[in-house]
């Protein structure tokens, strides 16, 4: 199986997000395992295997965490891997690990939305134990790119969690006008997506800029 004929069978066995079929899921990974078997150096297919555990209910985040060290060990400076394994151990995984901070700090790029990308996981980290550098990282991730949404709605909570509602609700009010796409997943008629797609789960998860219509309107709620 060449990589065209990969995609398109995952595009195929993906569905729609409303309708999920695991064992179509299982497929779809049975379909990438083979294909890494003949080309084990292929980046693009090692980050659809990772984007595969997160997005469905195969929810295996060690392994998705295994595919994401296999993309830096083939490309150490591949900034999607490196973006994509801080924000899963930072979520899910109990925090970062000493080597991936290190990377995440020394990460220097001429691509905004990274650089704004690193910033933002970086006031999650600082965000327990150091509010005021939690508020300065997301600061610094608005300077960089000032048309994603996570960055300005989670620091717009955080300032109204601190009775600074007005300067909250300004940075949430920009928030809402920065979202590029709202899916409406009880719609029968929403679109086939593709289940592994980078760009698609980093802009939902990182940038914020596609949005649940339900997390859209709880957005909405607190202006």
């Amino acid at each position: 199986m060449d990589i065209e004929q990969l995609r398109k069978n995952i595009k195929s066995l993906s569905g729609s997000k409303q309708i999920e079929n695991f064992n179509n899921f299982k497929k779809i990974e049975e379909d990438i395992e083979s294909f890494l078997n003949a080309e084990p150096g292929n980046i693009e297919v090692w980050l659809r295997l990772a984007i595969l555990q997160l997005r469905t209910n195969l929810n295996d985040l060690e392994k998705c965490e295994f595919c994401l060290r296999k993309v830096l060990f083939y490309a150490n400076n591949n900034m999607d891997a490196l973006i994509l394994l801080a924000f899963v151990q930072l979520w899910w995984l109990g925090g970062l690990d000493k080597e991936i901070k290190e990377k995440l700090m020394a990460l220097e790029c001429s691509d905004c939305e990274v650089m704004s990308m690193k910033y933002y996981i970086l006031a999650w980290h600082y965000y327990d134990d150091d509010i005021r550098k939690a508020e300065e990282m997301f600061l610094k991730s608005i300077e960089k790119y000032s048309y994603h949404v996570n960055n300005y709605a989670d620091l717009g909570i955080l300032y109204i969690s601190m009775n600074e509602a007005e300067k909250g609700k300004k940075l949430i009010s920009i928030a809402i006008n920065n979202v590029k796409c709202i899916c409406d997943t009880s719609n029968s008629n929403v679109e086939v997506y593709d289940v592994t797609n980078l760009d698609d789960y980093i802009n939902e998860r990182i940038k914020g800029v596609y949005m649940e219509k339900g997390n859209y309107l709880s957005l909405k709620e607190k202006l």
